[in-house]
């Protein structure tokens, strides 16, 4: 899977949209294969959108037609979320040595230029190797509905695996047993999906109150940790001068969940490093060593500022 940050109607070019809910997907197929494109549509109106786009993306596409504020936020939520695999490329207003200036010291400064022509583009990903995760499998859900006749029925990528016909799994947080029963790719059944699928699922077991976005399908030795409580050793970004204090209320960023959050304990533990204690306003599911964030969305500057890994429940 790619995430797409570049201009509005860009995307569209590239490949054909084939659904819409916190961000857009856009598919290209050929031979049976099927690669998605994740573009943060509700960015910069929202910026979850942005996380969760870069969150599912093995490599970032960026096409930059401005050098504003939201070039800046993007950089640092690169920086942030260490993606260091992606292509850039420029367009014909944007001066190379400004652009070269901004990126310096940050991931973007070690992306690959690309050739902004879609068809050029298109053609360079449809023959670009598969790359096969091979392990146990994990869905992420970014939206859940009912169907007459069918009963639940979810959105989601499967992120690592091979998802599988009646493969019984389990819905975190929340532990709630569900099994497959059926998969759609593309809008046709299929009893397999695998890694970097985009896929429609009805599931037995179930309620749509049951699958917030954000839901992760596991099994049963990948369950991982449901908690309202979690420690995150934090890392902010140098341009940020407001620091962590207890009591601040944000909202944590991890995986496809973005879940209002406060500061009950804090400790610097460095320059610009702080162990955090947060309360969640409802479970989050994560593994420990996960990347996770935090965001401010009144912030008058960016809004996402800090990042680091999991360390766990409190003790």
């Amino acid at each position: 899977m790619y995430s797409v940050l570049g201009p509005a109607g860009w995307v569209e070019r590239i490949a054909k949209r084939t659904s819409e809910t916190s961000f857009s997907v856009h598919s290209l197929k050929r031979d049976g294969r099927v690669i998605s494109l994740i573009q943060p549509s509700r960015y910069p109106e929202k910026i979850w959108s942005l996380l969760f786009s870069l969150h599912l993306g093995n490599e970032v596409l960026v096409k930059v037609d401005n050098i504003d504020r939201y070039l800046g936020e993007v950089v640092i939520a690169l920086t942030l979320m260490d993606k260091r695999q992606g292509r850039v490329t420029l367009g014909p207003e944007v001066d190379r040595r400004h652009f070269e200036k901004i990126a310096e010291g940050t991931p973007l400064q070690d992306y690959t230029d690309f050739d902004g022509d879609p068809a050029i583009l298109r053609e360079s990903l449809l023959t670009e190797p598969v790359v096969d995760e091979g392990s146990s499998p994990l869905v992420l859900l970014d939206q859940a509905f009912s169907v007459r006749g069918v009963g639940t029925v979810a959105l989601g990528f499967v992120v690592k695996g091979t998802l599988k016909k009646h493969m019984e799994l389990v819905a975190m947080p929340g532990e709630r047993r569900v099994q497959i029963r059926s998969i759609q790719v593309q809008d046709k059944d299929r009893d397999t999906a695998s890694s970097g699928a985009r896929v429609g699922i009805a599931l037995r077991g179930p309620s749509v109150e049951d699958l917030p976005r954000g839901t992760a399908l596991v099994d049963d030795d990948s369950l991982g940790t449901a908690s309202n409580r979690v420690v995150v050793d934090l890392g902010t970004h140098n341009l940020w001068k407001g620091g962590l204090s207890i009591g601040d209320r944000l909202h944590i960023w991890h995986s496809l969940q973005f879940v209002p959050a406060e500061v009950i304990d804090v400790s610097r533990t460095g320059d610009n490093r702080f162990e955090t204690t947060l309360s969640t306003e409802s479970p989050i599911w994560y593994e420990k060593g996960d990347l996770a964030g935090l965001s401010f969305l009144d912030s008058s500057s960016f809004r996402f500022f800090c990042a680091g890994r999991i360390e766990g429940p409190p003790e």
